[in-house]
């Protein structure tokens, strides 16, 4: 049969989906990212794990119609290069695109950054579906974001578009990885959450998780969420200033992009509407009138196959364009 293929290349795991011309998922595999074994080991796991999909599914090299791969980080589009990556050290300016297509036989291969591919496949088969415009929000070690309008992905001038974790939120605020301060990745995401905690238990603050003797360096943004729920004032505290600095960044994007819809996933959403429920009420709050009333805040849909699903929508219009 004919395929699509969609990689999600992660700083853990490599994911590798099959899918039908119709972009129906026929089978998927995952599989640990060797990184620490350098570049050249882990284009040849990915191509292994692509041949090994087919193989499986008695896919023909030559039935694969495009390979579509969402990497991390940085990434140059038109040449198909990952500029560099935060979880694969040294990792800068490589050829992902045209490698992966000699590896796997010439098919042919689009490169994109993996949050803009899962923000695609929300929009066309997701939260998405039948509207013109949605951004979505990346809630976990740290904050990304995709950008999709008129049905297309907007990557801006330097394909660096996007980056919602890195919008300021506080002027000289707390430093962020990225070098500069007051990041909302720095106050939002799981890694500022627990930070936040860690620093108001260490200037005394009581909470029911000290009392019953965790570490602060153990602590961890779930057992914040869990903490909240049994009603410890500190969690629910720390929880509510997510919240409302995750509105402050909703209010930004609305301004900026005035989407149908903000879409939010990634491993923070497991605590459902603890998080979201205040997150919807400070950003309500902040809206102009008219995106009040219209903008969407919503959970993903498809989850942690976004990625794969999102890659291979790109493989799909790669060859659609390439046949117009």
């Amino acid at each position: 049969m004919d395929a699509y293929v969609g990689i999600d290349l992660g700083g853990t795991n490599i994911k590798v989906g099959l899918f039908s011309p119709e972009m129906r998922l026929v089978d998927q595999n995952l599989s640990r990212t060797e990184v620490e074994q350098g570049f050249d080991h882990v284009m040849e796991q990915i191509a292994g794990s692509v041949r090994a999909t087919c193989d499986r599914n008695r896919v023909a090299g030559g039935g694969v119609r495009a390979v579509g791969i969402g990497c991390p980080g940085p990434v140059d589009v038109a040449r198909g290069l990952m500029v560099v990556a935060p979880n694969f050290p040294g990792w800068r300016d490589l050829q992902v695109r045209d490698i992966l297509a000699q590896k796997l036989g010439g098919v042919p291969t689009v490169l994109e950054n993996d949050a803009n591919v899962a923000a695609y496949a929300e929009f066309r088969m997701g939260a998405g579906r039948g509207l013109d415009s949605l951004v979505m929000v990346t809630l976990g070690t740290g904050i990304g974001g995709g950008i999709v309008i008129d049905g297309k992905i907007h990557r801006g001038a330097t394909d660096t578009a996007g980056e919602l974790g890195h919008v300021i939120v506080e002027v000289d605020g707390r430093p962020c990885g990225c070098g500069r301060r007051g990041c909302l990745e720095a106050y939002a995401s799981a890694t500022g959450t627990v930070a936040r905690f860690r620093e108001a238990l260490g200037r005394g603050r009581p909470s029911a998780l000290a009392a019953a003797g965790a570490v602060p360096d153990g602590i961890t943004a779930k057992d914040i969420f869990e903490a909240a729920a049994a009603g410890d004032a500190l969690a629910v505290e720390t929880i509510d200033q997510t919240a409302r600095y995750l509105a402050i960044g909703c209010d930004a994007i609305v301004n900026l992009i005035d989407p149908d819809i903000i879409v939010f996933t990634g491993g923070m959403t497991a605590a459902g509407d603890r998080l979201m429920g205040p997150v919807e009420r400070y950003a309500r709050e902040r809206f102009f009138p008219r995106p009040r009333k219209h903008t969407r805040l919503a959970l993903t849909e498809l989850g942690g196959d976004a990625g794969i699903i999102g890659a291979g929508l790109c493989a799909q219009d790669l060859c659609e364009t390439s046949a117009s």
